[in-house]
């Protein structure tokens, strides 16, 4: 898996006079990743990843397209792109579990699905 990046706003920063703008990424040892932005009252409020990018290794640097737009701070995390399909999410809408135990000790296996690119969150049933 390649390691892209993921970029939210710390602090909107004030004075920016742009309602929205674009997000310069560079530097990290990687590329790609692209975002915009939004903001209102002066301040950037919301990231939007256009591309989490790959082969990120270390933290770039995130510059405002704003030149108005002052104090602004972000913080990057990286992200893990399966068969480097930077930002590509996959969401399996049906699967079947095999649950086996107690409440307390819940034992539950999903199909194999090759390239792993998929999150299932669960909750025990109380019967």
């Amino acid at each position: 898996a390649l390691s892209g990046i993921s970029i939210a706003v710390n602090s909107g920063g004030n004075s920016c006079t742009a309602s929205s703008g674009t997000l310069s990424i560079s530097g990290g040892g990687g590329s790609g990743a692209a975002a915009s932005y939004t903001a209102s009252s002066g301040a950037i409020n919301t990231v939007n990843m256009v591309s989490t990018g790959n082969g990120y290794s270390g933290t770039p640097i995130v510059q405002v397209s704003d030149a108005t737009c002052f104090g602004a701070t972000f913080s990057v995390s990286f992200v893990e792109n399966s068969r480097g399909q930077a930002g590509v999410t996959r969401l399996v809408s049906s699967y079947t579990a095999t649950v086996s135990g107690t409440v307390a000790n819940v034992v539950e296996s999903f199909p194999y699905v090759p390239d792993g690119s998929y999150q299932i969150n669960t909750a025990p049933a109380i019967l």
